[in-house]
């Protein structure tokens, strides 16, 4: 006798809730609640149309999403939505959702975002007969005497630009007429 296994997915989303249910989420922007028994958030989303949204989540398999996905939605037992007038609204609250409850199937956006300034203040020490540059990299606006460029949402594009004013500070201090 032979067992017989079967491969078929039953997404628990869809079985759970049932069509009446998802039709019944507002085609709104807002921010949507995957809750566990307890009524912990297990995920926060946002969305510009919540419908859409938690249709596709009611339509994963896997391959098609990621596997912390399957998982969530196996614990889930509820959920739950807040309407927002516009989609910025409601990134803006999610963002603030996310860093307060910090729901373990988050893995972005635990943290606020750090943005960065770049700061230049030319000047001459005491005594030098040589120009120089005070160059900082820093989380907040520099003070006073501070050329700030920012802010960089990504501490790569900082970097970058971080990097090439080095590279044309250490060029036009060489002897090279190419750069006076």
């Amino acid at each position: 006798m032979t067992a017989q296994i079967s491969l078929s997915y039953r997404n628990p989303l869809k079985s759970r809730f049932g069509e009446a249910f998802l039709k019944s989420v507002p085609a709104s922007p807002g921010v949507y609640f995957f809750l566990d028994e307890g009524g912990d958030p297990l995920y926060i989303g946002k969305s510009d149309c919540l419908r859409k949204r938690v249709r596709g989540y009611a339509s994963a398999k896997p391959g098609r999403v990621a596997e912390h996905t399957l998982e969530m939605l196996e614990l889930a037992s509820r959920v739950e939505w807040e309407l927002h007038a516009t989609g910025a609204q409601a990134l803006a609250r999610e963002a603030e959702l996310i860093r307060l409850m910090r729901p373990p199937f988050n893995i972005a956006g635990i943290e606020a975002v750090p943005y960065v300034y770049v700061g230049v203040k030319p000047g001459r020490p005491r005594g030098a007969c040589a120009r120089w540059v005070d160059f900082r990299v820093s989380r907040a606006p520099l003070g006073a005497g501070f050329a700030t460029y920012g802010c960089f949402r990504r501490r790569r594009e900082a970097k970058a630009g971080y990097t090439a004013l080095l590279r044309l500070f250490f060029a036009s201090s060489r002897a090279d007429e190419r750069f006076h």
